[in-house]
């Protein structure tokens, strides 16, 4: 861990209240290509970001230079700095307490794994994807990938927090021809340890979905009872619950930006509609404290449909009179701090996902979506995005189709949830995921 003693002797002399964050960050990525290895790329990065509040004004500046004298200087600078913001009630630093250094995110057997075996993982997946089919024509990339960091926050508000974390993983991008169509297929899988990365696993994943595409046709427009799978449905409805501009936030609550302001336990979904954020249940995302020093718990934001919680940070829950609900995120040691989720999930349902092909039995299920950035309004919940996806007849999955345009509005597809699979994932870093679920009259233009 970061010398503690030396950030607790610096943020003790402090004339005003004064906060410091430490990060460490490490990631290794190796690639191979044409049965060799073409890439290795090993970085680190490390710094300290200071703040501190002054007559209800807000400092900040940070150094790459983790000394005594670089740390005594960006608090000065911090200070000097605070002149020039303005005024606000959510502009406070956290009274906190000493925390037990946190390391249960830490991988059991990265330590000991060889460089050469980290190799053979990048390796492996090339080989694999090739040899998988022999319409496989090409494997562009396959990467090995390792993040470990280390976070330390002190305060003179008492906060003292310490923890480490590690996860490494692999993807791989393939592209399948049948002489008259191309198409790509790619999968990705983070693990807490070594040991738990399968490359055949992700070999196959990458080349059955760039299989399945080929020969794709088109739909004709109209409206059509759909499926969003996992993956497409977490992309989707992440783009609007985990974002900056999310509805479940303090911040935006406060600044009339959110549909929810003054709606709790109010009805805001359908009876499936269950929203939970668990930082604390052993996942990828695991945090036992957020980057603001205050330990962190499960939070419910809805249930049954009815809206539970508003999640806080720091400041917004000073401008709102009540305690954070441990949610603060930094973009490491020179980022500001705004409001993120951890490890947020809506609820699965109890059975797989050919379960609800049987219910759907004519429809579409959707496998991808893209144009996230441009084609969505986190304010209205309005979107229009280009997607793929497979004919449904009879409840089983037919023909490819692709080029469509899927359109909606996200408060009703959370209000017209027919049904839910058991299928959510828990290898992916992204702060959200849901199972497949099952939404009818949903419009398409072919």
């Amino acid at each position: 861990m970061m010398n503690k003693d030396m950030l607790l002797k610096i943020i003790e002399t402090q004339p005003v209240p004064s906060e410091l964050y430490y990060s460490l960050g490490r990631e290794i990525e190796i690639s191979a290509f044409n049965g060799s290895i073409n890439n290795f790329t090993s970085a680190e990065t490390s710094g300290i970001g200071a703040r501190v509040v002054q007559e209800g004004k807000i400092g900040s500046a940070f150094t790459e230079s983790v000394t005594e004298h670089s740390i005594s200087s960006i608090l000065q600078r911090a200070r000097e700095n605070s002149e020039f913001s303005a005024s606000d009630d959510g502009n406070v630093l956290y009274k906190g307490q000493e925390l037990p250094d946190s390391e249960e995110s830490m991988s059991r057997d990265l330590d000991t794994v060889s460089v050469e075996k980290k190799k053979s993982v990048a390796l492996e997946l090339e080989q694999f994807s090739r040899e998988y089919d022999s319409r496989i024509i090409n494997v562009p990339h396959a990467y090995y990938q390792e993040i470990s960091g280390e976070t330390g926050i002190v305060s003179s508000e008492k906060t003292i927090a310490f923890r480490k974390a590690s996860l490494c993983g692999g993807l791989v991008y393939v592209m399948a021809s049948d002489g008259k169509d191309t198409q790509v297929g790619m999968a990705m899988r983070f693990y807490r340890n070594f040991s738990g990365i399968d490359s055949n696993i992700l070999a196959k994943e990458a080349a059955d979905k760039a299989l399945s595409k080929l020969g794709a046709g088109v739909l004709e427009t109209g409206t059509y009872d759909i499926i969003l799978n996992e993956e497409a449905a977490s992309n989707l409805l992440g783009a609007f619950i985990s974002s900056g501009a999310s509805h479940f936030f303090g911040e935006n609550i406060q600044k009339n930006r959110s549909k929810f302001k003054g709606i709790s336990g109010e009805k805001i979904g359908c009876k499936l509609f269950t929203l939970i954020d668990n930082p604390l249940s052993g996942s990828l995302r695991a945090k036992t404290f957020d980057d603001e020093g205050v330990p962190t718990r499960e939070t419910v934001l809805a249930e049954d449909g009815i809206f539970q919680n508003v999640i806080h940070s720091v400041y917004s829950a000073a401008r709102s009179g009540v305690q954070s609900t441990g949610h603060s995120r930094r973009g490491g040691y020179s980022g500001g701090v705004s409001t993120g989720l951890h490890d947020a999930f809506i609820t699965n349902g109890e059975k797989p996902q050919k379960e609800l092909l049987r219910k759907l039995d004519s429809g579409v299920i959707i496998s991808d979506v893209e144009g996230l950035h441009a084609g969505l309004d986190p304010v209205t919940g309005d979107f229009s995005l280009s997607a793929k996806g497979y004919r449904v007849s009879g409840g089983e999955t037919g023909d490819p189709v692709r080029n469509f345009t899927i359109a909606g509005n996200f408060f009703e597809i959370i209000n017209r949830i027919a049904a839910k699979a058991d299928d959510r994932r828990e290898d992916r870093i992204q702060t959200f995921s849901s199972p497949s679920m099952l939404i009818p009259d949903v419009s398409i233009s072919g």
